[in-house]
C-alpha cells in the first residue's frame, strides 16, 4: 500500500469512526454496497465514504419559489421558478423575473441566504458536481 492509499484508507476509516456511511466493492467490481460494520480488508476490497445526495434542480416545478443567482448580479434573491431552458443553454433556468445560472428551493435552511453572496448548504451546490 503507497502512503498515498494509506492516507486514503485512513480517511475512510476516521469517516466511519465519525458516523459517515461507508460503501465497499470487490477491487476492480462495478458495483458499491454499503457496509453497516465493514471489515477493511483493502486487499480484496476497496472502500469509500458513500456520496451524500445533492439537490437536483430538475425535481423544480413552475411557481416554485427559489432563490437565484443571475449572470449580472451574485447575490441571492428571491424569484419564481418557471423552466430550465434546455434548448439555449441546459445550465441556465428561467425565473419569473430573469434568466438564472443558480437555483434552489426557497426554504428555511436557504432564506438566510437572500440579499448575500454566501455559499449555498452543501446539499444544494449541485454545481460543483
Amino acid at each position: 500500500m503507497t502512503q498515498k492509499e494509506a492516507r486514503e484508507a485512513a480517511e475512510v476509516m476516521m469517516a466511519y469512526a465519525n458516523g459517515e456511511k461507508v460503501g465497499g466493492r470487490k477491487r476492480g467490481g462495478a458495483e458499491w454496497r454499503e457496509s453497516a460494520l465493514p471489515v477493511f480488508d483493502w486487499c480484496r476490497y476497496e472502500y469509500r465514504v458513500k456520496p451524500k445526495p445533492r439537490f437536483d434542480p430538475k425535481t423544480l416545478q413552475p411557481f416554485d419559489r427559489v432563490l437565484m443567482v443571475g449572470c449580472c448580479n451574485a447575490e441571492w434573491c428571491c424569484d419564481f421558478f418557471s423552466n430550465t431552458m434546455d434548448s439555449y443553454d441546459p445550465a441556465k433556468y428561467m425565473c419569473a423575473g430573469s434568466i438564472a445560472d443558480r437555483v434552489i428551493p426557497y426554504n428555511d435552511e436557504t432564506k438566510h441566504l437572500i440579499g448575500t453572496t454566501d455559499e449555498a448548504p452543501e446539499y444544494y451546490r449541485y454545481w460543483e458536481d
